[in-house]
């Protein structure tokens, strides 16, 4: 029975990881503050296509997991 667990933990680790993909930082940034008052970089990221936006504190990475 413990081997059958172990063999369905491993199996959701590396399940999840597959479903990862990575994006790609445009270069477009616009500085802000958000909802809870920290300052942010809202960074452009694209994907298969598509463009969307995500905040940090701090700088852009250059890329970003996305799922």
């Amino acid at each position: 029975m413990g081997k059958v667990i172990f063999a369905l933990v491993i199996g959701l680790i590396f399940s999840s990881a597959a479903d990862a993909a990575t994006a790609f930082w445009t270069g477009q940034v616009n500085y802000g503050q958000s909802v809870t008052g920290q300052f942010v970089a809202n960074c452009q990221y694209q994907y298969a296509g598509k463009y969307f936006w995500q905040a940090f504190v701090g700088n852009c990475p250059s890329s970003i997991e996305v799922y």
